[in-house]
């Protein structure tokens, strides 16, 4: 079995920086169907999730959101929200090969 290769990306603003986030290539992405998929299935309110991941209930509905617009959620705020639902069990596939096809959500058993 071959072992995830991890990617790093430092996010730096005016204000601040933000220290290395690891991201596993296996599951990088999360699109708007994954993210309501994954609120669902640990049965959370938006703003539930919203307040685990530090960020506001408009925010999570917003990547939820099939056309979040042109100024959409920051990568960092995507993986925050993930974060949460990573930590509670739910495993993230991306695009692509898969047992089953294509991106999706699945709680670790």
């Amino acid at each position: 079995m071959m072992t995830p290769r991890i990617q790093c990306i430092y996010i730096e603003t005016a204000h601040s920086s933000i220290p290395c986030i690891e991201i596993n290539t296996r599951s990088r992405f999360l699109n708007s169907t994954q993210a309501r998929a994954a609120r669902a299935i640990l049965k959370l309110g938006v703003r539930e999730v919203a307040e685990l991941a530090k960020v506001t209930a408009n925010t999570v509905s917003r990547v939820e959101q099939d056309d979040p617009g042109p100024r959409g959620p920051q990568p960092v705020t995507i993986e925050a929200i993930k974060r949460v639902y990573e930590a509670r069990g739910v495993i993230f596939f991306d695009e692509g090969p898969a047992p089953n096809g294509g991106a999706g959500v699945r709680l670790a058993t």
